[in-house]
């Protein structure tokens, strides 16, 4: 299962994610933000990703034409056995890919672990 914010696409001023568990995802990443402004991330679980992709996913893309998240906390997460070398994902990957990601923050409390996978 995969969580997507994109502002242009929801009304509500203020976005969060908490308490979420995401378990053996197929494709695709755990959580994502993309384009997305005024996100809380937090207190959520994510483990395993069998295609290698982040486990929390904050960006903007060049090649969809999205524009930069901003306002964005992500705090308080368990992510593991996501990401790996193949894609080039981290377990909680930031990408500014049409432009640099405004006050986004990765604060304590993250546990992240790669639980044997190659990195």
């Amino acid at each position: 299962m995969r969580r997507a914010l994109r502002s242009k696409q929801d009304f509500h001023p203020h976005h969060s994610v908490s308490g979420n568990v995401i378990i053996d995802n197929l494709w695709g990443r755990g959580i994502t933000t993309v384009e997305g402004s005024n996100v809380q991330i937090t207190d959520n679980y994510v483990k395993g990703n069998s295609a290698n992709l982040a486990g929390i996913y904050v960006a903007s893309e060049g090649s969809y034409g999205t524009a930069a998240p901003k306002n964005v906390l992500v705090q308080g997460n368990t992510v593991q056995d996501t990401g790996g070398p193949g894609p080039g994902h981290g377990q909680i990957m930031l990408f500014s890919g049409n432009g640099p990601l405004s006050n986004v923050a990765v604060k304590e409390g993250q546990k992240a672990q790669a639980c044997g996978k190659a990195r």
